[in-house]
Formats: C-alpha cells, structure tokens, sequence
C-alpha cells in the first residue's frame, strides 16, 4: 500500500474567535514540490471540505477545536490520511505533501458485427443534385452551381478559378473528386486555378459531410464534392441515347454547349462527350471588368464492357481552359 507523506509545515497564528479554529495550507506533489491543484480537501469525522485552487491553496474556517484527520482526493494521487490540531482561537497553516499513484480501470470490450453494406459514403450521399435541380442551377463551374445549396458556397478569383467552399472549409480540406477519383489539378492549394470539370457534361453532384469524407483522404475535414459524369460506363443501354446543353449569358455574349453520347454494342457501352465554353469579359455599370474572358474545350470518351458480376472499362478525357483573372487594384495578378 502506498502511504501518503506526512505534514511538511504546521504554523499557527490567532484567529478572531475563541472557540472556533481555521485550517489552511496548500497542497503539492511529494517528489517535485510542484503545486496540486483542484483537490477536494475533507475532515473525515465532519462535515467539513474546501476545493484547492489551481496552486493548491485551500482554506477551512469555523472548525471545532481539536485534533482532525484529513484526506485529499484527487486523480493520480492517494488520498492519504493526516492527523491536525487544531487551536481554538488560531489559524493553522499545512502543507500536505501527496503521493502519486497510477489510476487502474475497469477493462472495456468493444464489439461489432461485420455489415455486408458499402463502406463507400459515396454509396449512400448526404446530398444528390441532379435531373431537373442540376439543369436549373447549371453554371460555369461546379462551384457555381451549388453554390446556393445549404451550407455551401465558393471561393474564386474571377468567373472561371472558382472553388466549392462548405461548412466555411475549401481548398485541401474540401476534396473535389470526379467519378470518385481525385481531378489532379491544382485548385486545392492554389486559389487561381481552375477546378478541371465541365458542369455541362455532368449527369449529377454527390456532396457528403460528416466522418465518411475521412475515407477518400485524411484531410478532407470539410466534406466531398463527387461530380459523376459517368466517363467510364458502368451500366447497359438497351438502345443509343444522347443529351444536348446549351447556354447563353448576356452578362459577358458568353455561350456554352455539350453533347453526351451512348452507344451500346452487345456487352460493351461507348460513351462519348464534349463540350465548348466562350465568354469575354463580364460587363458592369462601370464599364467591362478586364481579365475575366474564358475559353474552355472539353472531350472524353469512354468504352465499358458491362456483365452480371461488374464491368471493367478504360477512358480518355482532354480538358483545355484559358481563362482570366481580374486584375487587383492592391497588387496582385496584372490587368
């Protein structure tokens, strides 16, 4: 058993009442004499405690005369066991010197059953923008485009470098994958490139939060943004189908379009896809905002060979954008 250290100091000065005596000190560690700090501090044999303060500093009053056995408790130390008097009519000073001692607990199993269930949070989204919902909100880029979702909103340095920010987290904390596989462009850690993904030619947005972003990288506090675009496909067609976009904007004579293409042929499924992208510079009551032209070209294509247990494909994509950045009067990128 480990027994705690004896009183270090005792003193004695008088106290204001004749009856009533005053007990105070402070506690700290009997190896290195460091204070111990937020201890509860008890006469065993009444009804008497004080809390130490962050320097070990305690105080009890109006006690009874006489000797008093004391105890301490606090975490990682035992609670020893002094014997005090103390004098009516006079405060007496201690310092108590507690022995460590290693905390034992309680042994914890945790148990789970293995689930069947996709481990993928991209298997099950938080948040799916697509069909009508995705046409409506179509933009220049992915970040535009859902923007105006909950909790969701962009950071860009003009109309084309823009970047998807949620729960206020962007750049490396926020992972922007396209069919699940990370883009490779330098948007994260650079605010003016450009994420490399067409929103014209994407068939739907997947956005997850929570813990399940830990999954696809380590720093993906943020969350995930996955724009599928089905590049490789992974599905049968019973016949050909395809899919025109277009768009005009007057704010800058800008025009887009896109073209999807899928050719089923038996087992396998071709998919085929393009799109162009011109604007000029965005118009104000000012005059033009100069630098913020873009011109962005776009083509994939993609060959998957589809069977009951899987598919197994390869595919191909070329995306080229010039495009500007407004100049910034402080400093910065030149007009």
């Amino acid at each position: 058993a480990v027994a705690a250290a004896v009183l270090a100091v005792v003193a004695t000065r008088p106290c204001f009442a004749d009856e009533e005596a005053t007990l105070e000190g402070q506690l700290v560690d009997a190896v290195s004499g460091e204070p111990v700090g937020w201890a509860v501090v008890i006469l065993d044999e009444r009804d008497h405690h004080a809390h130490a303060d962050a320097e070990g500093r305690f105080r009890l009053e109006h006690l009874p005369a006489g000797l008093h056995t004391v105890q301490v408790l606090r975490i990682g130390y035992s609670p020893g066991g002094w014997t005090v008097n103390t004098p009516a009519g006079a405060v007496t000073e201690v310092t108590l010197r507690l022995v460590s001692r290693s905390v034992t607990l309680h042994e914890s199993v945790v148990t789970a059953d293995r689930s069947n269930d996709a481990v993928s949070a991209l298997a099950a989204p938080e948040q799916v923008i697509g069909d009508q919902r995705l046409r409506q909100n179509l933009s220049r880029t992915i970040a535009e485009t859902i923007a105006l979702e909950p909790g969701l909103a962009q950071r860009s340095m003009g109309p084309a470098p823009a970047r998807p920010v949620l729960r206020g987290l962007s750049g490396d904390r926020l992972l922007v994958l396209e069919d699940g596989g990370r883009t490779g462009d330098l948007s994260a850690t650079s605010s003016d490139h450009a994420v490399a993904i067409e929103p014209l030619t994407t068939e739907r947005i997947e956005i997850v939060r929570g813990p399940e972003a830990i999954l696809y990288g380590g720093n993906a506090l943020g969350g995930v943004v996955n724009v599928v675009r089905g590049a490789v496909p992974s599905e049968r067609v019973e016949r050909p189908r395809s899919a025109i976009s277009w768009q005009l904007e007057s704010v800058n004579s800008g025009i887009g379009s896109g073209i999807d293409v899928h050719l089923p042929a038996g087992p396998l499924v071709f998919r085929l896809d393009g799109s162009l992208r011109g604007a000029g510079d965005i118009g104000t009551p000012d005059g033009d905002l100069l630098n913020t032209d873009l011109t962005t070209g776009n083509t994939a294509l993609g060959i998957g060979w589809v069977r009951p247990w899987g598919h197994v494909g390869i595919g191909y994509s070329l995306y080229d954008s010039d495009y500007g950045i407004p100049p910034d009067p402080i400093g910065g990128h030149p007009s």
